[in-house]
């Protein structure tokens, strides 16, 4: 048994809800911006020092953007939460910032498909 008591893993303030929803929605773009870069120095192949940089340098922008966009979304969805009186649990919130962060995704990386090269 925990020592926690039962309602540890519920968020219910508008300061919690916002800062979980974000946070996993700037950790999944993030990654995902980083596994493109990585993509992206193999299918390039120059210096070495490209290897590290590039990569790091486009999961920076990809939390940025994530931040820019699943921030705004956070906080109207976080402001629904706390108005209705409702609250939700730390795995919700998590679906939550990784659904955004999915279509965030989506949005941005997908119209650089190879059928939009010809």
């Amino acid at each position: 048994m925990s020592d926690l008591p039962l309602n540890s893993a519920v968020l219910d303030t508008f300061p919690e809800l916002w800062t979980h929803i974000t946070l996993w929605t700037v950790a999944g773009v993030g990654t995902v911006y980083l596994c493109a870069g990585i993509w992206a120095c193999c299918v390039i192949s120059k210096p070495l020092t490209l290897y590290l940089w590039v990569p790091l340098l486009s999961a920076f922008i990809g939390a940025l953007l994530g931040f820019a966009s699943g921030g705004l979304s956070a906080l109207l969805i976080a402001a629904i939460y706390v108005s209705i009186p409702y609250s939700i649990g730390i795995d919700v919130a998590a679906g939550l910032g990784i659904g955004q962060a999915a279509v965030i995704t989506y949005f941005h990386l997908g119209r650089f498909s190879g059928t939009s090269l010809k």
